[in-house]
């Protein structure tokens, strides 16, 4: 699963296989901020621990961060996942 993010993503850098592509765009110019492993099964809860918590998103550069959108997606396709009203959290570190 990736965490993306239009206002962001550009400026993130994430590195992904060279053939990925999220409608038309490459995964360093594209959306993908993260990339969450799924490791349990269909309505199974995903607990996810950054394995390198020191390292940060470099906004040194951004302008104005008052709108920040966030969506999830699965793989290279670019449609958002549907969580059926179920929540997901995210949280963000400045």
């Amino acid at each position: 699963m990736l965490i993306n993010s239009i206002a962001l993503g550009a400026t993130v850098k994430l590195y992904l296989p060279a053939n990925y592509e999220s409608g038309g765009l490459l995964a360093a110019d594209g959306p993908p901020c993260c990339k969450v492993p799924i490791t349990v099964q269909p309505g199974g809860i995903i607990y996810w621990q950054d394995p390198d918590p020191t390292k940060y998103f470099d906004l040194e550069n951004q302008m104005n961060l008052a709108h920040v959108d966030f969506y999830c997606s699965l793989g290279d396709n670019p449609a958002v996942v549907d969580f059926n009203g179920n929540s997901f959290s995210l949280k963000l570190e400045f």
